[in-house]
């Protein structure tokens, strides 16, 4: 589990992308500060469970959530 919290920043500098792990409990990310991507002008994928309650803000290429969760655009 990731928590980026309020006034906190996660930026996606890369076009890789955030897959679950093979074994265990499946990963989740909790973004109640900013999540960003200012670099690459390809797909960041984030193929875990992402529940947001902050700012998304894509800035350069594109973000696609296909791990599901809540608050997302």
């Amino acid at each position: 589990m990731f928590n980026n919290l309020v006034g906190g920043i996660f930026d996606a500098r890369n076009n890789e992308p955030f897959v679950a792990n093979l074994g265990g409990a499946a990963p989740v990310f909790n973004n109640l500060g900013t999540f960003e991507k200012t670099v690459g002008t390809g797909v960041t994928t984030m193929a875990l469970l992402f529940n947001n309650t902050g700012t998304i803000d894509v800035q350069t290429g594109t973000v696609n959530f296909t791990g599901g969760g809540t608050g997302l655009p």
